[in-house]
């Protein structure tokens, strides 16, 4: 992976164009939003609520899970196509087999032994294949290295004393390096800074945390899942976060 460089991909490719999110120099959308089900849920349900956000505002990306297979299943077929009907890129979570089924664009894997290397053999180069590497720098950087479309960072503020801290286990001879500030800086914040694969930070705690996280250039912004509990709730969701995105410049430096 090389020094940061905007660039389109994939998940963006596959959806609609839009002006939202803080243009980059070159003219394109820097951050957008990405929308992720909750793990369990009813698909009855959730699918007019899926309705109201897809048409609240630009959305990217739809990442379907659920702790049930078979839910899985009936899910992504009921909302897959809803999605992709308004130019908007679904993956589902955990599932090659789903996503086959269904025609979804493409999956969002662990960081397991395999897990991604499967997954690209049986979806091909074509596929949008995602990895959700929690607060893990050294599986992002080797997953993107492996060519992995994007990655999924947690929203965590990190420090010297956090006992998940993965400062002192940096190996001295990997290509980057963290200086003390990027060590307590969230790490989807630092990766948009460094590298060219995109990442998505799952669900800011706050309001300036995602401002933070727009100004870094982190490419996809998803609301916790919270934002389910009503229409009202998946309405103003989609259009705060659209309208934190387009009101928040990204720091050129």
């Amino acid at each position: 992976m090389s020094k940061k460089s905007k660039k389109t991909n994939k998940t963006t490719q596959s959806s609609r164009s839009s002006s939202a999110g803080g243009p980059s120099g070159d003219g394109q959308p820097v951050c957008r939003l990405f929308l992720a089900t909750p793990t369990l849920f009813d698909t009855e349900v959730l699918a007019p609520l899926l309705k109201v956000a897809l048409e609240s505002g630009d959305v990217a990306c739809l990442m379907i899970g659920h702790e049930d297979e078979g839910e899985l299943e009936k899910a992504a077929s009921a909302m897959t196509a809803m999605a992709q009907q308004k130019d908007v890129a679904v993956v589902i979570e955990g599932s090659v087999d789903v996503a086959l089924k269904c025609g979804a664009d493409g999956v969002v894997v662990g960081t397991v032994e395999g897990a991604y290397k499967n997954a690209r053999a049986v979806l091909g180069d074509d596929k949008i294949v995602g990895v959700d590497c929690g607060l893990d720098r050294h599986a992002a950087m080797a997953l993107g290295e492996a060519g992995a479309d994007f990655v999924i960072f947690d929203d965590e503020e990190k420090s010297h004393d956090d006992a998940n801290c993965q400062h002192d286990e940096i190996d001295t001879q990997a290509p980057t390096q963290l200086s003390d500030a990027q060590v307590n800086e969230p790490v989807g914040n630092w990766w948009a800074r460094v590298f060219e694969v995109p990442c998505v930070v799952m669900a800011p705690h706050s309001s300036v945390n995602a401002k933070a996280s727009i100004k870094s250039g982190v490419e996809f912004l998803c609301p916790a899942s919270q934002m389910w509990e009503n229409v009202s709730a998946v309405g103003n969701t989609v259009k705060e976060f659209n309208q934190l995105i387009e009101d928040t410049p990204v720091d050129e430096g």
